[in-house]
């Protein structure tokens, strides 16, 4: 299946500037708010595995990264930390994703250059983060999950669909207003009753069972 991990993310130039009409206290709301979207498209230092529910922990999900231009060292390509998926830690803290002093190995950090359209396959406890758009130009980019049939996605409160099935070839989704609609509902219902959490989430880092 396609997990409903999936996003569509454009990076914008770290150095924008708001240049609208507002004056003010508009404009300086404006301003923080256009800051703020660009901070929220620098990815710090995370693991997949910290982004979906406890139910999916057993769970192989394969991260799949598209760029949709080329990603380059200046526009903010993507950076991992080789190899270190073997452990099975997830690297836990009180806030989001992993602490510079807490990433493993960050001096082995590898920058991750792409040309458009090429793939980049991550296990999700691959660390990587994504770095500022030194450029004026928008870095697009798209990321799919990946995984068996069955198996929870954490994040049941939207949808996903077959995108591949030798068993049963019919249940391959195809029907594209159909996936649409099951986002829209499901967005609406989310709206209602609020964005579960994860049941478990210690503050020091720890190992996952996960299957292969």
């Amino acid at each position: 299946i396609c997990s409903p991990i999936q996003h569509l993310r454009p990076k914008l130039p770290a150095a924008l500037k708001y240049r609208g009409p507002l004056e003010g206290e508009a404009r300086e709301k404006a301003e923080q708010t256009l800051a703020g979207y660009i901070g929220e498209h620098v990815a710090p230092w995370h693991q997949d595995a910290q982004v979906h529910l406890d139910e999916a922990d057993p769970s192989f999900i394969l991260t799949v990264w598209i760029p949709l231009c080329d990603a380059t060292t200046e526009n903010g390509c993507m950076e991992i930390v080789p190899r270190i998926h073997t452990r099975r830690m997830v690297y836990w803290h009180e806030g989001f994703g992993i602490t510079e002093e807490q990433v493993p190995e960050r001096t082995s950090a590898i920058p991750v250059p792409m040309k458009k359209g090429s793939v980049l396959l991550m296990h999700k406890f691959i660390p990587h983060r994504s770095t500022p758009n030194r450029t004026d130009g928008i870095r697009w980019s798209m990321d799919l999950r990946y995984q068996k049939t069955g198996k929870p996605t954490g994040r049941p409160h939207y949808p996903h669909f077959v995108a591949h099935s030798r068993r049963s070839p019919d249940s391959v989704m195809r029907d594209y207003p159909l996936w649409c609609n099951q986002w829209v509902e499901a967005l609406d219902r989310v709206k209602k009753t609020g964005w579960p959490s994860r049941e478990y989430r210690p503050v020091e880092p720890a190992e996952m069972k996960c299957d292969e």
